[in-house]
């Protein structure tokens, strides 16, 4: 896989915007920027995954952050 393509794997579905450390892994493994979460939470007042529609039982601030993206975005900054 070339740079471009993994680069590619590393953004937002929602904003197209590149993931960054803050970013959180829904229960259903699917993986967006914090801001998209609270954006969507505000004005729907619940959670449900943008890719498959899984409903989150829990708050944008409890869920984790996806730590292979943040070691793959560490590679990525080293070289």
């Amino acid at each position: 896989m070339d740079e471009s393509a993994l680069l590619d794997l590393l953004e937002c579905p929602v904003c197209l915007e590149r993931l960054d450390a803050s970013a959180k892994v829904l229960p259903c493994q699917h993986t967006f920027c914090k801001r998209c979460l609270l954006g969507i939470v505000g004005s729907r007042n619940e959670l449900r995954c943008p890719e498959c529609r899984t409903l989150v039982g829990s708050g944008v601030e409890e869920l984790p952050s996806n730590i292979l993206l943040v070691r793959l975005l560490d590679g990525i900054k080293q070289r």
